[in-house]
């Protein structure tokens, strides 16, 4: 048998092992002059905080979690008590379990708990202990193995610390000593077993199988014959072969596992008798070999000048430590991928990063502050050209009690009613007038978002529109006379006619409203919760009940508060996992000023209120490849925080509903929304939609989940019971307007098209 070692320290167990706790007490004598390092208070806290991140910790509070979680057991003896005999040193750890949870708990999600759990079972054996012992130490940090196996015959030199992590007083050891006692001090529980003799024809076998075969062989040794026998091993086994050469980021992958057949070192010594490169010993005799297996064409020219050099000036080709640690970092992450049965493909791979990051060389945009997000993101809409007239019908004569408008009385009537709001400020709506009639038309182009579910979104934008166009034709003496087309697949949505003179019942409130046409806005901001005299209340509830059927329901107490807090986080959180909705949501929103001068829809970032880590987080999540993970793994809980903040923040929130789901429903609860903001802006109420949530209810409620995925049910059904019992509602209400109010200065309203791309004159 060869000689085998398996180095650790001493690990006692005091609490469960009473020969262990003599042993510590005998340990700690003050003769022995131990140095010792009791931080397990810390390691504690620390691990509570990772097994509960939703919970915010006082120093108190943290304090008497760590205290429950001793649990009578005496603190000095809860854990393990490690001895590591070559620096004298005894310290106090969390035992195998809580250790591993605690210092793996910064690898989620790059690696899951499923994946760590894969990985604490994979065997991994490393020749050659300079890239080797990096390509270690980073598997050893990152836990990505179960266990290490390590071979190298030789001593650490001086001449190898231009690249290998020692300090001067281990000159001399063993390489293998060195780097299973540098692991041990990381993780005293990872397995580590040293073949300090080195790799040989004769241990390979035992190497490879001893104590359980090898999952991936990584080949970091400078002997050819090694080089060649391990391989020609490892396809026997069906074990992987990796190696990192340190020069120009040289990756090679051979899944002998995968592809029993496949010839050793991509066939690049098919020519050559394998006995006659195993038995080549000096520089010059390799050369040739060495030259097949690297590829002259792939050396830099550094390399090549240095090779040239070998016996020259210098004893060996050149290897430095920024690429011994970069190839080390890579081999680990290609190790760990292979693994978990993530990457499949052999190959020989260049990462050069002279090549990469050079002068002249193709450049990677690099984006400090991404501004340009919009413009990479941004998928234009293409317009359909629509036949007005066809739309509008036949005219039809005016009865004897109405008038027709002058051009300037229309377009003044038009661009009020376009300040509307409307779904992601998505401007739904056409004007045909022609005849004394103006038409109002759905454009079914610009409603096609995830979250206008059978356009009501649409229709209620166009109900405000309608109300602003009432307000403006009240201002200019007229009165508006609307009358609503309720089959729900006409894009025809109003016909309204003028008569001069303004209706009396209305002079109060018109006059009211009106002023607030250009300044009404929503406001995003997130203040300090405040108090709203419950007579602005309801104000507000009168202004909706003016309207038939609108009904406005107000919350505002904390218990209330929280639970609707909840409700939208989840909503936020059901919204942005879901592919279609993601895109819109980052093509809706202008990431510039430029962007949204340009676009004049959408919204612009500059209205809500982030702070620089909600921003860092929605740049972040851009790329759905990204949600998508989360969707996997179960999280996404981030994208509750900045809905929640928002209402919990709130003075108050508001539910708009009408008796029914119908098209004229929702148009007439348009309209109630319309006065209902306009009075929350003459009283100095700030409101921000918070609608997402009604929206995906009601793809819940009316359609039985059409377009939401298992896991966005899940959220919406868990919450939805919460919504009715809160607000009162059942799910045949019509849910128009869901709402958040704030006290906060105003915002400067949205930009909209120009009315002239709105509205069309026919003969």
């Amino acid at each position: 048998m060869p000689l085998m070692h398996t180095i650790a320290p001493i690990i006692l167990r005091p609490a469960s092992n009473p020969d262990d706790h003599w042993r510590l007490s005998q340990f700690r004598l003050p003769s022995n002059h131990f140095a010792i390092h009791d931080t397990i208070r810390a390691q504690l806290a620390e691990l509570l905080k990772s097994l509960h991140p939703h919970i915010t910790f006082t120093p108190e509070s943290l304090n008497q979690a760590i205290d429950n979680h001793f649990n009578s057991c005496p603190q000095d003896d809860y854990g393990v008590w490690v001895y590591y005999p070559w620096n004298g040193r005894l310290v106090h750890l969390l035992d195998e379990a809580e250790f591993i949870e605690s210092r793996t708990n910064r690898n989620r999600n790059k690696i899951t708990r499923s994946e760590q759990t894969i990985l604490d079972c994979k065997r991994v054996g490393v020749i050659g202990l300079s890239v080797g012992s990096s390509v270690s130490l980073t598997m050893a940090m990152e836990r990505s193995v179960g266990e290490l196996r390590i071979a190298d015959f030789d001593t650490l030199d001086l001449t190898n610390l231009n690249r290998i992590r020692a300090g001067v007083h281990q000159l001399g050891l063993p390489k293998t000593v060195i780097t299973a006692r540098e692991i041990a001090e990381i993780d005293p529980f990872l397995k580590v077993t040293c073949y300090h003799e080195g790799i040989t024809e004769q241990n390979l076998d035992d190497f490879i199988l001893t104590g359980g075969k090898l999952d991936v062989l990584i080949d970091e040794c400078d002997g050819l014959d090694i080089k060649i026998a391990c391989r020609e091993r490892a396809k026997v086994h069906g074990v992987p072969v990796l190696m990192e050469a340190s020069e120009r980021g040289t990756v090679d992958v051979e899944r002998f596992d995968l592809e029993p057949h496949r010839p050793i070192l991509h066939g690049l010594l098919a020519d050559v008798d394998p006995a006659l490169a195993k038995a080549a010993r000096t520089s010059e005799e390799k050369m040739p070999y060495m030259m097949k297996i690297v590829g002259l064409s792939s050396l830099s020219d550094r390399m090549r000048s240095s090779m040239l050099e070998i016996t020259q000036t210098v004893t060996t080709w050149p290897q430095l430590a920024s690429a011994v640690t970069y190839g080390g970092g890579m081999t680990a992450d290609i190790c760990r991928r292979i693994l978990l049965g993530q990457y499949h493909e052999s190959g020989r791979y260049f990462v050069d990063i002279s090549d990469l990051v050079a002068d002249g060389s193709p450049k990677a945009e690099i984006i400090l502050n991404d501004t340009s997000m919009n413009a990479v993101v941004h998928t234009k809409l293409a317009s359909t050209t629509l036949d007005w007239a066809a739309i509008a019908g036949p005219a039809v004569p005016l009865p004897a009690d109405c008038i027709a408008p002058t051009r300037d009385q229309i377009t003044a009537m038009v661009t009020a009613a376009c300040q509307a709001p409307s779904g992601g400020n998505n401007q739904p709506w056409r004007w045909y007038y022609a005849a004394g009639t103006l038409h109002l038309i759905h454009e079914p182009d610009a409603s096609t978002a995830y979250l206008d579910f059978r356009h009501r979104g649409a229709y209620i934008g166009m109900g405000a529109a309608l109300e602003n166009l009432a307000l403006e034709a009240h201002h200019l003496g007229l009165s508006a006379i609307s009358e609503i087309v309720a089959e729900e697949n006409s894009l025809l949505i109003a016909r309204v006619r003028f008569r001069q003179g303004t209706q009396a019942n209305l002079q109060t409130w018109f006059d009211t409203y009106h002023p607030w046409i250009g300044k009404r806005s929503t406001n995003r901001r997130v203040a300090t919760r405040t108090i709203v005299p419950e007579e602005k209340y309801a104000a507000l509830q009168a202004s909706a009940a003016s309207v038939t059927g609108a009904r406005l329901i107000v919350r505002h107490t904390e218990a209330d508060m929280a639970v609707m807090a909840r409700v939208v986080g989840k909503a936020d959180r059901a919204l942005l996992t879901c592919a279609r909705a993601h895109e819109e949501f980052y093509n809706e929103i202008k990431w510039t000023p430029e962007d949204a001068d340009r676009a004049r829809t959408g919204i612009d970032i500059r209205t809500i209120d982030l702070t620089n880590t909600e921003l860092a987080g929605f740049q972040l999540a851009r790329k759905y490849s990204v949600v998508k993970n989360l969707v996997k793994w179960g999280g996404g809980r981030a994208f509750e925080k900045l809905g929640r903040k928002c209402v919990e923040r709130s003075a108050s929130v508001g539910l708009l509903t009408m008796p029914d789901y119908s098209r004229l429903s929702y148009i007439e609860g348009g309209r109630a929304m319309q006065r209902v903001w306009m009075q929350a802006s003459a009283q100095g109420i700030a409101i921000q939609p918070l609608s997402a949530a009604i929206f995906l209810f009601a793809r819940l409620v009316h359609s039985r989940g059409e377009g939401l995925t298992p896991e966005m049910t899940e959220l919406l059904t868990e919450v939805r019971p919460l919504h009715l019992s809160t607000m009162g509602t059942t799910d045949s209400t019509g849910d128009i307007f869901l709402f958040r109010m704030h006290e906060a200065a105003e915002m400067h309203p949205s930009m909209r098209k120009p009315v002239e791309t709105m509205l069309f004159f026919g003969e």
